[in-house]
C-alpha cells in the first residue's frame, strides 16, 4: 500500500492532478479506495478505477464496481478474449462506469493476420489493426481503447480507428470470424 501512495505522491508532483487513478489488479482495493477517495473529493483526481486482466478475477471485480466506488473499468477485450462480455461490461454498462480496453490487439498476436485489401475497404479501414481497435470501440458499452506500442507510426495509424463510422454487428462478425 505504501508503494501506491508513493507513485500517487509522484504523480501529482509531476502533473499537479490526476485524470484517473486506478486500483491495478483489485491489489488492496478496498484499502487504497478508503484514501483515494478523499483526494478524489479534494479535486486531486478527476475518477477512480479499478482493473483486472483474469477472467478468474471478474467476481471480485464486480464486487467493486458495485461497492460504488469506482468511476472506470480496465479489462481486456479483443475478438479472442471476450470474457468480460458476459457480466463485467453488463454491469458498468447499468452502473454507469466508464469502460478502458486493454489488450484490444491480444498483446501484438492478433496484428499479423493477412487480410484482403477488400476486406479492409469494406470494413472502412486502412489495416487490419485499426479493424481490430474499431471492433472494440464499436462496442457501445466501451469508452477507449489503449493499445500498447512505442511506435509513434503506429499510434498514429492506431488513432484513425478512434473515429466514426462505428462497426455494425455484421462487421463486428467478420472480425471475430477473421481473428479465430
Amino acid at each position: 500500500m505504501d508503494e501506491g501512495r508513493e507513485q500517487y505522491r509522484r504523480q501529482l508532483e509531476w502533473f499537479g492532478r490526476v485524470e484517473i487513478e486506478q486500483v491495478h489488479n483489485l491489489v488492496s482495493w478496498q484499502e487504497h479506495a478508503d484514501w483515494l477517495e478523499p483526494e478524489r473529493a479534494a479535486g486531486r483526481i478527476d475518477r477512480l478505477g479499478v482493473t483486472h486482466y483474469a477472467p478468474s478475477a471478474f467476481k471480485e471485480l464486480g464486487r467493486a464496481l458495485r461497492s460504488g466506488r469506482f468511476d472506470t473499468l480496465q479489462v481486456p477485450l479483443n475478438p479472442r478474449e471476450r470474457d468480460c462480455e458476459r457480466e463485467i461490461l453488463p454491469l458498468a454498462a447499468e452502473l454507469g462506469i466508464a469502460v478502458i480496453v486493454m489488450r484490444p490487439l491480444g498483446e501484438g498476436e492478433l496484428v499479423g493476420q493477412a487480410v484482403p485489401e477488400d476486406t479492409l475497404a469494406r470494413l472502412g479501414v486502412d489495416s487490419w489493426p485499426q479493424a481490430l481497435l474499431k471492433w472494440a470501440l464499436s462496442d457501445e458499452r466501451v469508452d477507449l481503447v489503449i493499445p500498447a506500442t512505442r511506435n509513434p507510426d503506429h499510434a498514429r495509424a492506431n488513432a484513425a480507428a478512434g473515429s466514426p463510422p462505428w462497426f455494425d454487428a455484421e462487421q463486428r462478425r467478420l472480425v471475430e470470424r477473421l481473428s479465430a
